[in-house]
C-alpha cells in the first residue's frame, strides 16, 4: 500500500477530524531551505515547522513557485508536504 493508500484509509478510518486541514501553499525557496507559504497567510514556514514525505524530499522534485499539498495538524502545529498540485 503507498503513501497515498494509507492517508486515505487513515482519514476514512478516523471520518471527520477537524485537527487535520488540507491546503494548498505555494514554494518560496527549495530545498535544502525549504519555505512555502499557505494560500491566504501572510507567514513564511519554513524548517521545524515543515515535515516532508519521501517524495517531496527528493533533491530537485520541489521548486520556487511550485504548488504544493500541505496537511496541517492543527494541534501539533505541524504542516506535512504531501506533494506537488497540479492544477489544469
Amino acid at each position: 500500500m503507498n503513501a497515498y493508500s494509507k492517508l486515505l484509509t487513515l482519514m476514512a478510518k478516523q471520518g471527520y477530524n477537524k485537527a487535520i486541514d488540507i491546503q494548498l501553499g505555494t514554494v518560496k525557496s527549495p530545498l535544502p531551505d525549504l519555505s512555502v507559504r499557505l494560500d491566504g497567510v501572510e507567514f513564511t514556514l519554513g524548517g521545524s515547522d515543515l515535515v516532508l514525505t519521501g517524495v517531496s524530499a527528493a533533491d530537485g522534485y520541489l521548486q520556487t513557485n511550485d504548488r504544493i499539498i500541505i496537511a496541517c495538524l492543527d494541534e501539533s502545529q505541524m504542516f506535512v508536504v504531501l506533494d506537488k498540485a497540479v492544477i489544469l
